[in-house]
């Protein structure tokens, strides 16, 4: 007797490109046409320029500057459905 193998499938999708803001595009878990919701979060670079901040200044005080600053450079961006909150995509600086 010849056992078969189990089948698996594995659904593939071109992930979109996706910015430090919100876009607008055709969800792949639910299909519906969305603005995407956005969680921006602090980048290793920031983490590392607070670590050296502390590391060869001593003063605390200036480790919270990255967390002050809007620049883009700082901020690592998750980006997910509202609907069906399937992630979508992540901008890294």
């Amino acid at each position: 007797m010849s056992e078969s193998a189990p089948v698996s499938t594995t659904e593939t999708h071109n992930l979109p490109h996706v910015g430090p803001s919100s876009v607008r595009m055709t969800c792949f878990g639910c299909s519906r046409e969305i603005l995407t919701n956005i969680e921006k979060s602090w980048s290793s670079t920031a983490y590392c320029c607070t670590i050296w901040s502390i590391c060869c200044c001593g003063i605390f005080a200036i480790c919270i500057i990255p967390a002050c600053m809007d620049s883009e450079s700082w901020w690592t961006t998750k980006h997910t459905c509202p609907h069906c909150k399937v992630h979508l995509g992540t901008h890294h600086p």
